[in-house]
């Protein structure tokens, strides 16, 4: 938990300086795209071409590391809601595995279609299942789509770990890893706020 405070002190830091630098080129008329030169070719006169360049320039930095900071940032809140899923199997509707208690969690969406040959599938998400866990996503945090689309933007390639509660009676901890496939999309399947 202390990581990820720090990785959040670190992001809301590499955020100031972007708005600084943003407010500079606000101030001179002038934002990333917009020429530095007159008709002629020439570097204007009229504005700071070197300090505009070099806040350009570092606010195209800041923008990368802070890409890379949100990406430690879901790493460790994964981390630390790995810690709140129970270890060993999950109480699942087979009874051929050993049986553990788990925390009832509240739904927060429901797959609607999952199609054949996705990552949802190899997943093996179901048409029904109830989200109880997304990745980082649960019901106490869940506000739209949208967090589930960072969490799958952030995770191509990775396993994200999707808790389901399936015939309102088991509940499986199932792999899923977003990626591309022969479909659309980089899930396979559908998902439905509640």
């Amino acid at each position: 938990m202390d990581t990820a405070k720090a990785i959040l002190a670190e992001r809301d830091e590499i955020i100031k300086q972007i708005e600084k630098y943003n407010s500079f080129l606000n101030s001179c008329g002038l934002g990333k795209d917009e020429p530095l030169v007159d008709q002629d070719g020439y570097p204007r006169g009229d504005v700071d071409v070197v300090g505009i360049r070099k806040a350009r320039s570092d606010v195209a930095r800041l923008q990368t590391d802070l890409k890379a900071v949100m990406a430690r940032m879901e790493k460790a809140l994964h981390e630390v809601h790995a810690a709140t899923i129970p270890t060993g199997n999950v109480r699942s509707e087979e009874n051929t595995n050993e049986q553990h208690s788990y925390v009832e969690r509240e739904a927060f969406a429901r797959v609607g279609d999952v199609k054949a040959g996705s990552p949802a599938a190899y997943a093996g998400l179901e048409i029904g299942d109830v989200l109880l866990i997304f990745g980082s996503v649960n019901a106490s945090n869940f506000t739209g789509m949208a967090d589930i689309a960072t969490v799958v933007k952030n995770s191509i390639g990775k396993v994200v770990r999707v808790m389901v509660k399936r015939n309102e009676t088991s509940t499986k901890l199932l792999p899923l890893k977003p990626g591309n496939w022969s479909g659309q999309g980089l899930l396979g399947c559908q998902i439905i706020p509640l």
